[in-house]
């Protein structure tokens, strides 16, 4: 029935886009799971691959706390090893919430630190070509502040809304991840190119207690950055111009985000 529904919106909208199955990624992904859950069953149905167009999963294993760290890096390759790229098709994570709205969260649940570490790892592990939260906004009248299922309160925006800012305002739809390493244990790197936008786009994340001197350097790049930042006391701020192959310091426990040429809204073709 399902199947026979898509088709008939496929054939009427062509155009339109159709995600899922937005199982648990670690049901999906990990080692005693990936076999039994739904991507496995879209992967061994020709009708069901063709009336598909992107694999949507949840980066957490209990519907509400994400699944971080490292193991949110092996399970992302893992279901791009299984399923995305067998089929050719680009993954989501959807649904995001369970982070709190302070930079380092609590011991029972993430804060906004940790999404950005858990985005770059589903950028760099899983090449994920969206990552959609549970709501943009919510009521209000809430007192409560801004809950753990949305970005913003209302017009009020918080640390999840400024650390996901790191990566939404600059790498764009039509971006292409490049290769980046870091030689620090404690810095971690994405990097991206815009060909119709004319952009560059670095991410760093400072996993330290303490500030990170680092250099960024190689082939092709520009002359000079602008530098963004949201930590514990700022919030994607404008914190200057770097030049490339100098020494750049990355406050505790930061994400950077390293922006160069073009305009990274601009409408391109």
């Amino acid at each position: 029935m399902l199947i026979g529904a898509m088709s008939i919106l496929k054939a009427n909208y062509p155009n339109v886009k159709v995600f899922g199955s937005e199982g648990m990624l670690e049901m999906e992904a990990a080692a005693n799971n990936w076999q039994w859950f739904y991507h496995k069953q879209i992967l061994d149905s020709a009708a069901a691959r063709a009336n598909i167009d992107i694999l949507a999963v949840h980066g957490y294993s209990d519907g509400v706390a994400p699944t971080s760290g490292s193991t949110l890096g092996h399970l992302w390759q893992s279901h791009k090893q299984h399923f995305a790229d067998p089929m050719g098709k680009k993954q989501w994570m959807t649904e995001t919430s369970g982070y709190l709205d302070s930079w380092l969260g609590s011991s029972e649940q993430p804060g906004a630190f940790s999404l950005g570490l858990d985005i770059m790892s589903a950028l760099n592990n899983g090449n994920v070509a969206g990552w959609v939260w549970w709501q943009g906004s919510e009521n209000p009248g809430s007192t409560s502040g801004i809950g753990e299922f949305a970005l913003m309160n209302g017009l009020v925006k918080g640390k999840k809304y400024y650390v996901s800012k790191q990566f939404y305002r600059y790498i764009r739809p039509g971006a292409v991840r490049v290769g980046a390493s870091s030689v620090n244990n404690s810095v971690f790197v994405s990097a991206y190119e815009h060909g119709g936008a004319g952009t560059h786009t670095i991410v760093l994340a400072n996993t330290s207690t303490s500030a990170q001197s680092v250099t960024v350097g190689g082939a092709n790049l520009p002359a000079t950055f602008t530098i963004y930042r949201t930590s514990a006391s700022e919030n994607a701020v404008n914190a200057g111009d770097y030049a490339t192959g100098t020494a750049l310091s990355l406050p505790a426990r930061s994400v950077t985000t390293l922006q160069a040429g073009g305009t990274p809204l601009a409408t391109t073709n």
